[in-house]
């Protein structure tokens, strides 16, 4: 009965059985009283005794009883207070206390266990985003740089096949073009020279 109250029934249930033993606490005592009275009707002495011994015995089973309460009821609280606490600060590697238990505690704990894993998983998939971006980047660069080759080269064979049609347009009509071009350029001075030959 004390493993189902400590990890299976939830803190309404634990709070109704708490109040029933201590309303229990206080018939036993009323009870005893009463029995005190009808036993020690002559002994007012032992009667006065027998009431401080009840009211001792009371208040001592209510310690015991406001003990184990907190024990299972306020300590699991605190210790997925403690973790939770840990776990928004980034350690995402704790031990999530409570998970053995089927009470509210133990629901709170796999939901806190739940929401680590899932941080933990939303931190990897970041830290390969941002691999993939420094990649990207890397990858932008390179094609960046190569297109700033391939312009060059452009601008330099335009500008070459202008200065040789302007000597063209002059009137030297044998002017060919003596080097290489690159890539579909090369077809148009190929060209250009079978027409001036």
């Amino acid at each position: 009965m004390l493993n189902w109250i400590e990890k299976t029934a939830y803190v309404r249930q634990k709070i109704k059985v708490l109040f029933a033993l201590l309303v229990l606490i206080a018939v036993v005592q009323f009870v005893v009283e009463q029995l005190c009275e009808r036993l020690f009707i002559h002994y007012r002495h032992e009667q006065m005794l027998s009431q401080c011994m009840g009211l001792m015995f009371q208040v001592a089973l209510t310690l015991l009883i406001a003990r184990f309460a907190i024990h299972v009821i306020a300590v699991p609280f605190e210790q997925i207070t403690a973790a939770t606490e840990k776990v928004a600060a980034g350690a995402l590697n704790i031990t999530i206390p409570c998970l053995h238990h089927h009470d509210c505690a133990g629901r709170l704990a796999r939901s806190l266990q739940l929401f680590r894993e899932n941080s933990q998983k939303q931190l990897t998939l970041q830290e390969n985003s941002a691999e993939e971006a420094r990649d990207a980047a890397q990858i932008q660069k390179e094609l960046s740089g190569r297109s700033e080759r391939i312009r060059r080269v452009q601008d330099e064979t335009i500008g070459t096949i202008c200065a040789g049609l302007e000597i063209v347009k002059e009137g030297d009509l044998t002017f060919t073009f003596g080097d290489g071009f690159q890539d579909r350029f090369e077809e148009f001075r190929q060209n250009f020279n079978t027409l001036i030959q």
